[in-house]
């Protein structure tokens, strides 16, 4: 078995050094990028198991990182922890609502944040047995994927696209201002299940309806899964122009 590929992702030379050794010897593979904008062109070269990264750097920070990385349905599980100086409580918020797992404060001791490491791929690990046992990834040519922003089309219609195509996979809305992910489930065009940050199916779907700027990705897969969403996707969408619209009044 590989050891598991940690990205380390920090501006400063000397903290990437000491965190690179020292998990380097505790077995794990460590690839590191001085900033966001290496980090992701290191993700496209190979997936990592798992990410650090601080928050104030240069180029592209830890929080826009973030936020790019929880757009990619090959990273949605990856876990990452931010190592950062920012110790406030609302920069924590902030940090788990763009998607990460963990938070260490510096100065931290290189025990702790290996510890932290482990966990959370014990974690990962976790969740992947799970996923093992309800989805089935298929392989499928890249071209089957879709993608865009809400601007060129808003979720209404990439439902019905996919409706009318009897897709099924994964749905994966996003948004920058504020920063939130909603996750659809499609299987044979129909909507069955939803997951927000705090809402769960309809309410979920109806959230990211409403969303006016944003992308989206749809990543081709095969589950089983109990269909937890009951109404029709036409159903849907009348809802939420419902919904909508008593809003705008």
């Amino acid at each position: 078995m590989s050891a598991p590929r940690i990205l380390v992702v920090d501006d400063e030379q000397s903290l990437r050094r000491l965190i690179d050794r020292y998990l380097t010897m505790q077995g794990y593979d460590v690839v590191c990028a001085s900033d966001g904008n290496e980090a992701l062109a290191e993700v496209e070269r190979r997936v990592p198991d798992l990410i650090i990264t601080d928050v104030m750097m240069p180029n592209l920070d830890g929080w826009d990182l973030v936020q790019k990385l929880r757009t990619k349905a090959d990273l949605l599980f990856v876990p990452i922890i931010y190592v950062t100086a920012l110790g406030a409580g609302k920069d924590r918020i902030r940090g788990f609502r763009f998607g990460a797992d963990d938070y260490v404060t510096k100065p931290f001791e290189l025990e702790e944040l290996e510890l932290r490491v482990a966990r959370a791929l014990s974690r990962r690990d976790s969740v992947e047995r799970d996923l093992k046992a309800t989805y089935r990834i298929v392989d499928v040519p890249d071209d089957r994927a879709v993608s865009g922003t809400l601007a060129q089309i808003g979720l209404a219609s990439v439902l019905t696209l996919l409706e009318m195509e009897r897709k099924s996979g994964l749905l994966l809305m996003h948004r920058d201002e504020p920063a939130e992910t909603v996750r659809i489930f499609i299987k044979q065009g129909r909507v069955v299940a939803a997951r927000g940050a705090e809402e769960r199916n309809e309410p979920a779907v109806f959230r990211a309806m409403g969303w006016r700027n944003g992308r989206f990705e749809f990543a081709p897969l095969e589950f089983d899964i109990d269909e937890e969403v009951r109404m029709s996707t036409t159903g849907l969408i009348m809802e939420s122009a419902r919904m909508i619209d008593e809003r705008e009044r």
